[in-house]
């Protein structure tokens, strides 16, 4: 069997025709086309995305080389308890030790629209981890096709501490990140828990105890191009993702998120 490969730019483009001619059928809007797009990562954009990142060598001295963190499950995602989706703020942390130097602080909302509300946290108390929590990489030179995939399919590391951090520091770190990291219009990735069930089927995983996040960037992106990519992981610290992408039941990978293309 021939196996055919698209390239990113192509299937952007491809989608993004496919968007507006549905809102032109239906007389939505670009926000909801993204809505219906969003879906799992497949490895190959995965990877592209955190090599992107780490050979971004301007981004490497602002972030300290720091790629991710670990959550447990629970900060992320509940099933049935009601929420619409887990809106994760990011943050630049210069003052204060307890938090890691780039991090990510969850809030799991009941309602959300974008982008006529909630530019700021829905809740007087986030949830963040501690430092401990976090892990860096730091390149020897420049990553090449492959190396960011097997990256994330060899992380280790288990949970820190879950530390609550209040509304007043999220708005303080994440207006720090916008003014470090430049094209970053909104400094938060909200996931909608949507009918598909994407985060049922990425933390249904047997032994999915964790949620591991990787910083990544999108350079098809005018602005935002930072993302977030999400990958389950057990208890031990390992990721439940396998090193070989030609396996016939590919990893879960959650990244495409709100704010969506092409504006914002």
């Amino acid at each position: 069997m021939t196996k055919i490969t698209i390239s990113r730019k192509k299937l952007f483009t491809q989608y993004t025709l496919i968007g507006l001619l549905s809102i032109i059928l239906s007389g939505g809007s670009v926000w909801q086309w993204w809505r219906i797009l969003t879906d799992f990562e497949t490895v190959e954009e995965a990877d592209d995305l955190v090599v992107n990142y780490l050979n971004n060598s301007n981004l490497m001295k602002v972030t300290e080389n720091v790629l991710g963190g670990t959550f447990p499950k629970d900060s992320i995602y509940k099933s049935g308890d009601g929420r619409v989706g887990v809106r994760l703020w990011y943050c630049y942390n210069e003052t204060d030790n307890r938090y890691p130097k780039i991090f990510l602080a969850s809030e799991r909302l009941p309602s959300y629209s974008f982008p006529s509300e909630q530019d700021t946290p829905y809740y007087p108390i986030l949830a963040a981890m501690d430092a401990a929590s976090s892990f860096s990489y730091k390149p020897t030179g420049q990553l090449a096709k492959g190396d960011g995939y097997r990256y994330i399919s060899n992380t280790s590391q288990t949970a820190g501490k879950m530390v609550g951090i209040s509304k007043m520091d999220v708005i303080d770190f994440s207006q720090a990140f916008k003014n470090k990291i430049a094209n970053v219009k909104y400094p938060f990735a909200f996931f909608f828990y949507d009918n598909t069930n994407h985060f049922g089927k990425l933390l249904s995983q047997p032994k999915a105890d964790l949620v591991r996040y990787y910083f990544s960037f999108d350079d098809l992106m005018k602005v935002n191009k930072i993302r977030v990519l999400l990958v389950a992981a057990r208890s031990d610290g390992t990721n439940i993702a396998d090193s070989n992408p030609s396996r016939t039941d590919p990893p879960i990978l959650l990244q495409k998120s709100v704010p969506p293309p092409p504006e914002y």
